[in-house]
């Protein structure tokens, strides 16, 4: 289906964008759109290692609230106090 070609898309765009921080925040941003939480969370760590870390972080926090990994939002808020 659609969303299935999509999400593959997204999955494959990720892993060719290299480390062009803008763009892994984009497709991020898409795959959580699609729902596609898991793939959207690596795509953000990915992100972390980029010039918009800051931004990637703070989207990722967003996502772990958003879907309930409490604890691991919690843990990436205490290592940013550090």
């Amino acid at each position: 289906d659609k969303r299935a070609q999509a999400a593959k898309n997204f999955r494959d765009a990720a892993r060719y964008a290299g480390f062009d921080g803008p763009r892994l925040m984009r497709i991020a941003s898409h795959q959580v759109k699609l729902e596609e939480f898991d793939e959207a969370r690596r795509t953000l760590i990915k992100a972390t290692n980029t010039m918009v870390s800051d931004e990637a972080l703070a989207a990722l926090i967003r996502l772990e609230i958003q879907t309930n990994a409490l604890d691991d939002a919690e843990k990436r808020i205490a290592e940013m106090r550090r």
